[in-house]
């Protein structure tokens, strides 16, 4: 084989070891962007799903917290109903105890 021939295979192999090396590091790269990327998209998604699982919590705590204070409002109702109507039932009985006290204090005259 002459020397071009040599001279032209070792320039071709040459290339060819650069264009792989060049293909190789392509490769590493592009394999290390797309994992950055899922990585990034996972952490993104992770964060949304807290923030959406948080105002879910926040939204029923708020519900918990209204329904409380509407039973709380409708016991108290109910309770002072049922201590007005008591206070009621006492004052008739004291009426009728003291009209009843005041029949048998009288004096005949």
């Amino acid at each position: 084989m002459s020397n071009e021939a040599v001279r032209i295979i070792r320039e071709t192999e040459e290339r060819a070891a650069a264009i792989r090396k060049e293909a190789a590091d392509t490769a590493k790269k592009l394999v290390a962007d797309a994992r950055a990327q899922g990585e990034a998209d996972c952490k993104k998604a992770e964060a949304e799903a807290r923030a959406e699982a948080q105002r879910k919590i926040n939204e029923a705590t708020q519900k918990s917290l209204e329904l409380t204070e509407k039973t709380t409002a409708e016991a108290k109702a109910k309770a002072d109903g049922i201590s007005a109507a008591a206070r009621s039932r006492m004052e008739q009985a004291e009426n009728i105890i003291i009209r009843e006290l005041m029949k048998k204090c009288r004096l005949p005259g």
